[in-house]
């Protein structure tokens, strides 16, 4: 059974010490795999990554989105021509 990447956005609560689903009110981002993300106010920006875990060179991505954590929404600010699909 093949693992894939999940196109879901999960938020840790450290007060339940869980993983939780955030519901995004607009499209969830790409699946990906091994993307970066860092926090720069109150955005998450999610960078690169690849559509597959192989050793394809065109499966790397040069993505990237930004997930406002006041609103959930979630904005492409990348090059069009390289999103995950």
């Amino acid at each position: 059974m093949a693992v894939q990447a999940s196109p879901h956005v999960f938020l840790y609560d450290f007060r339940i010490r869980r993983w939780v689903n955030v519901w995004l009110w607009n499209r969830p981002p790409p699946r990906c795999y091994g993307h970066s993300a860092n926090i720069v106010g109150r955005n998450v920006y999610f960078f690169g990554g690849a559509r597959s875990l192989s050793s394809d060179p065109t499966s790397i991505l040069n993505s990237m989105f930004r997930l406002n954590v006041d609103t959930w929404e979630i904005f492409f600010d990348g090059p069009p021509s390289t999103a995950c699909v």
